[in-house]
């Protein structure tokens, strides 16, 4: 205190009179390295000094606050008070004074003390805030005074966007952003992007929250209206999260924060509005498949391209299209085809992460769909695709519609399933394409296109067409690890392609269907077969007719399965195999609409639909305990009457099945244990790899006593091969065969087949 007693009042005053009429084009010609200093610095943020001294003029009572009760915030402005020479000669003097061990430049002009209060000289901003508070108590209209010619001088054109936030200029062309939008934008941006402006704010004392607007009011030089309209929750800044607003917030800084999408743009640093634009943007990968690979959606497929191709031409708002069906149908894959096909350049609409979290909530997903369309307006032909769509909540579908209205760019939306969305949303697409999976030929032709990376053979192209669970995506992945597991030209991409597949569907929870499992190596001809006409007779009737049933029954390994694919690849549909555990469900109805599920899946696919154990579904009516039971055969039998296809009920029971369902099925067909002749065949194949090789008398003989035999049993023994990596000799064989028979023979039964 004993510098203010040394200076007498009546210098102050004459202070005062000097400064109130002292015009700004004073200050700036006082020195002409003024303007240099400040436009050279890459210390200093111009714009940050603005909008702190802006705020320090909001009130008296905050520059009074700044000046008396907190010295670390009043240093930082230090860089930018542009002091009348009156004033700095003092200033200088008492650094010289005060502080002769420091190291101080010997030129005492202004661009020198404000370059040494912006590397945090302590002599120099000691000094200045001595000097302000010396004033302050004596003659306030004095600093305040200087502050507004400061204000004044770093408002000149010169100095206009020297320091802005980095992206701010795109970001406001972007959104069309006005002037007060801009400037609260800015105000954010800083107090995100620059630690010394967030902590003046964060420690600049506000008596209260009415206090906090209006000190944002000074900073964006906006009426208390203005700031209100441009931060309602539908405005532009927070509806596409470039800012979020706090109503109670405890400091400065909380009252407007940079939003998530608003912290994209200013941590992403760029020297043109193209390098934002990748760097913000993940572009769609090409797309792999051509219209041939969706034949039966070919002219689905031209109308929306063209739909598209004119969108973006006519410039139409609103053009939205919805492609949803099961998972692993492909439609991803088809969403990148429409754009190429149209002509327009694919973006995923990509979720943000804030705090090290994945899980994002939807109406930030929203968001980010409007940063994207922003960033996409100038770019020329381009699209959004936007995917997961079935994960929308209920609670959140307002904020669905308001997007479908809103977002006026192509997009292409994805989902699993319609479920869950209201009619309200369903009706803001101007098109709806269902994906099912392809049929045999397309299936077919497109996993071929997919596997040319590894050269498969015909076998195993059938068998991966055949899974119908896999999706391209998922082949894509497999023959990827297939050719880097192949060593040359001798290894098979097989096995590693069958191993990844399956491992996918383990990791998946799904179930594996046996579409592509091995063959145990036995003519199908072998089966020991009953039914009302021979077997090839019946092949032939199932090419002819649009739909057939067939009940499969007998005891277990005796080829029921085998049957099935075969018939699959005689009529050359792909095998959809379900079992009664995959459509089972706790919840009443829920077991019905899986039955039905499966019946439509397998028109939708052209498949020939195979159902395991099927007789839980059909049992007699009459012995039911429950109403459930009964509702479920009764769906049972109403898709079977209504099937346009070739269904095949495989069962070890039939005694118990609904007399409703047996006049329902075209054949019948008891698969038997192997006869002699075929039992005495398949040995000679298995055991000695000849099937017309000649069995030895006494291995015949034991042969003959082993009447229960199956071709399963023969599996079995092939497997036990397999594992242990040895061939066994006919001893081995025979033997394992009695042995598999003995664990047989006690559960064998004699049934009276359906003829």
């Amino acid at each position: 205190m004993d510098l203010f007693l040394a200076i007498p009042i009546v210098a102050t005053r004459a202070y005062a009179r000097i400064i109130q009429n002292l015009p700004i084009e004073a200050i700036v010609n006082e020195s002409e390295q003024l303007l240099s200093h400040f436009a050279q610095s890459k210390i200093v943020s111009i714009a940050a000094l603005r909008l702190a001294i802006r705020a320090c003029l909001s009130s008296d009572f905050i520059l009074g606050q700044v000046i008396k009760e907190d010295h670390r915030i009043f240093c930082l402005i230090t860089c930018g008070i542009f002091w009348p020479a009156v004033m700095r000669n003092a200033i200088w003097a008492e650094i010289y004074r005060c502080y002769p061990g420091d190291p101080v430049p010997p030129r005492c002009d202004l661009p020198t003390l404000l370059d040494l209060c912006a590397q945090g000289h302590g002599a120099a901003q000691n000094v200045c805030r001595d000097q302000a508070l010396m004033h302050w108590y004596q003659q306030p209209a004095i600093m305040r005074r200087v502050l507004e010619l400061s204000l004044a001088a770093l408002e000149l054109p010169e100095l206009a966007t020297k320091g802005q936030p980095e992206n701010l200029e795109y970001v406001r062309k972007l959104y069309a952003l006005d002037r007060t939008e801009l400037r609260i934008l800015e105000v954010a941006a800083l107090s995100g992007t620059r630690l010394d402006f967030n902590y003046f704010l964060r420690h600049l004392s506000s008596p209260s929250s009415q206090a906090m607007w209006d000190i944002l009011a000074a900073m964006t030089c906006s009426t208390i209206r203005e700031l209100q309209a441009a931060l309602a929750p539908g405005a532009t800044l927070v509806k596409s999260g470039l800012v979020q607003l706090k109503l109670l917030p405890s400091s400065q800084d909380e009252l407007v924060q940079l939003g998530a999408v608003g912290n994209q743009f200013f941590h992403s640093k760029a020297d043109s509005l193209e390098e934002l634009r990748e760097r913000m943007l993940v572009p769609l990968a090409g797309a792999t498949l051509d219209p041939g690979d969706f034949s039966q959606l070919q002219q689905e497929i031209a109308w929306t391209v063209h739909c598209l191709g004119k969108a973006h031409e006519a410039s139409e708002g609103g053009v939205h299209i919805l492609i949803h069906g099961p998972s692993g149908s492909g439609k991803t894959e088809l969403a990148k085809l429409l754009l190429q096909e149209a002509g327009l350049k694919g973006f995923q609409v990509q979720n943000l992460v804030r705090s090290g979290l994945a899980t994002i909530d939807f109406d930030e997903r929203i968001r980010n769909i409007y940063r994207a369309e922003a960033l996409l307006k100038t770019h020329g032909p381009s699209a959004l695709v936007v995917e997961h769509l079935e994960e929308v909540a209920l609670d959140d579908l307002q904020l669905l519609i308001e997007a479908l209205e809103r977002v006026r760019i192509p997009t292409i939306w994805i989902g699993n399933t319609t479920q869950g969305l209201s009619a309200s949303v369903l009706n803001r697409f101007v098109y709806h394409l269902e994906l099912k999976a392809p049929r045999a030929h397309a299936r077919m032709r497109m996993v071929e296109k997919l596997l040319e990376p590894v050269g498969p053979d015909a076998g195993l192209l059938y068998s991966i067409a055949n899974g119908t669970s896999n999706s391209p995506a998922q082949i894509r992945m497999a023959a990827k690890f297939a050719k880097l597991c192949c060593d040359g030209a001798t290894d098979s991409p097989e096995g590693p392609l069958h191993s990844a597949l399956r491992a996918r569907q383990r990791a998946m929870g799904e179930f594996r269907v046996p579409s592509y499992e091995e063959s145990v190596g036995w003519d199908i001809n072998a089966l020991c077969l009953e039914a009302s006409a021979p077997l090839p007779k019946i092949l032939l009737a199932l090419q002819h007719t649009q739909g057939a049933t067939l009940a499969f029954h007998g005891v277990p390994g005796t080829g029921k399965t085998s049957l099935a694919r075969h018939i699959s690849q005689t009529l050359n549909r792909p095998l959809l195999a379900k079992r009664v555990s995959e459509l089972s469900s706790k919840w009443i109805g829920e077991t019905e609409k899986a039955i039905a599920a499966m019946f439509r899946q397998g028109e939708d696919e052209n498949a020939v639909l195979l159902l395991d154990e099927g007789d839980s579904f059909l049992r007699d009516r009459r012995l039911a305990r429950a109403s459930w039971e009964v509702t479920q055969v009764n769906e049972m039998l109403q898709q079977m009457e209504s099937y346009k296809g070739v269904f095949i009920c495989a069962t070890n029971l039939m005694e118990d099945i609904d007399a409703a369902a047996l006049r329902r099925f075209t054949f019948k067909i008891r698969f038997l244990p192997l006869d002699f002749p075929k039992r005495t065949r398949m040995f000679a194949r298995f055991a000695m790899g000849n099937p017309i090789a000649e069995v030895q008398t006494d291995i015949a003989q034991r042969l003959a006593k082993l009447d229960q035999l199956a071709p399963g049993d023969f599996a079995t023994i092939r497997r036990q091969e397999s594992v242990l990596n040895e061939h066994f000799d006919v001893s081995t064989w025979i033997s394992e065969l009695e042995r598999e028979h003995a664990m047989r023979e006690p559960h064998a039964k004699q049934r009276a087949g359906f003829l």
